[in-house]
């Protein structure tokens, strides 16, 4: 438990490990990526756009004549087609959603996360297309998606490797930008770097208002798990100390070097026990205890050897008169040294002529 008033290193390690999850959990379940409290909401963007004059509304299916924002959807793979059906016939979406169906209708396949060792990750942009209009760099969550630059016609932007962020794509008559998460539209981000230009360009189409959609097909607030839950600087602390705590039990359970010398505590005769309390009781006359010790010593041996119960009292035995047994084990509480070596000759003659010596 404690040491010195001090709680053990490793013992201190699980409650940090413990307090990281529990916080994580806390804080990091709190603003989900679709509602609009929270640092990873959407409230500010909802804001920005009717201070523009943009109409937002919720809707679980793409109305005509307004931009689609998906930010999260759980659809089925058949409804995933009937909402790339309505781009075809010239809707507008945005999809920030990597796991949707949605993205696997359009031919959009993810291709591992953003990375790195910061919670957020800064893209400077490199493309030219209407959703990156005087945008020069945009924050994105380490954890956020990039995908596979496909299917063929899609432009992509923010490529690092052959990965992208964003994917703007033609769709029939009507057009499909994909991102790899809400994060530069969300209340961290949005104020930082280009991330509200971003949302105008994507968002903010004159003419039309703007229909946030409500995830269909499954709850919303289902989740993977705890691990799921974790905002990625807190699944980086829980993998930092685990390995703390990997690297401190290695440590702890292994010697590295030489063996360090130890000091051997001194030699004592195996009999030196022995010859110390025989000369306790000689010192003290306690003669008679020492030949009630011996007695008792003798009960319990034969007892044994003779299969009697334990307490039973050893009234005959092989190779003795039952008289020297008696004798043998008659009290004497006055007895004095010479009394007490003719009682032990006597009880080590008996013994020994019990196991036929």
């Amino acid at each position: 438990m404690r040491i010195g008033g001090r709680l053990r290193p490793w013992r201190a390690v699980l409650v940090a490990t413990g307090a990281v999850v529990l916080a994580a959990i806390v804080f990091g379940s709190a603003g989900g990526r679709a509602g609009a409290e929270g640092p990873d909401g959407l409230g500010a963007l909802q804001d920005l756009l009717r201070r523009r004059g943009v109409a937002v509304s919720t809707a679980a299916t793409p109305p005509p004549d307004a931009v689609f924002f998906v930010p999260v959807d759980r659809r089925s793979p058949e409804e995933a087609s009937a909402v790339v059906s309505w781009v075809r016939r010239g809707g507008a979406l945005v999809l920030a959603d990597p796991g949707s169906e949605i993205a696997a209708a359009l031919g959009i396949t993810a291709s591992g996360a953003v990375g790195g060792f910061r919670p957020s990750a800064s893209l400077d942009t490199d493309c030219a297309t209407g959703a990156t209009v005087g945008v020069r760099r945009i924050l994105a969550r380490a954890d956020d998606a990039r995908f596979e630059v496909s299917p063929p016609g899609a432009v992509p932007c923010f490529v690092a490797g052959d990965a992208a962020y964003l994917l703007e794509l033609t769709v029939g008559r009507g057009t499909a930008v994909v991102i790899g998460g809400t994060s530069p539209l969300s209340n961290r981000h949005l104020a930082e770097a280009d991330g509200a230009l971003l949302a105008w360009n994507l968002l903010g189409r004159p003419g039309r208002s703007v229909v946030v959609a409500t995830p269909t097909g499954g709850d919303a607030e289902e989740s993977a798990g705890i691990w799921a839950v974790l905002p990625g600087p807190a699944r980086a602390a829980v993998i930092a100390l685990a390995l703390a705590s990997l690297v401190y039990a290695v440590a702890r359970g292994r010697r590295f070097g030489m063996p360090a010398p130890e000091t051997l505590p001194s030699e004592v005769p195996a009999n030196e026990l022995v010859l110390a309390t025989a000369d306790l009781y000689r010192r003290g006359r306690h003669a008679g205890h020492a030949i009630a010790l011996l007695q008792e010593r003798f009960r319990r041996r034969l007892g044994r050897r003779l299969g009697l119960p334990p307490g039973a009292e050893v009234a005959e035995v092989p190779g003795a008169t039952p008289e020297e047994v008696t004798d043998a084990l008659r009290p004497r509480p006055r007895a004095g040294e010479r009394e007490l070596v003719e009682v032990a000759a006597a009880l080590e003659s008996i013994e020994r002529r019990s196991e036929g010596g």
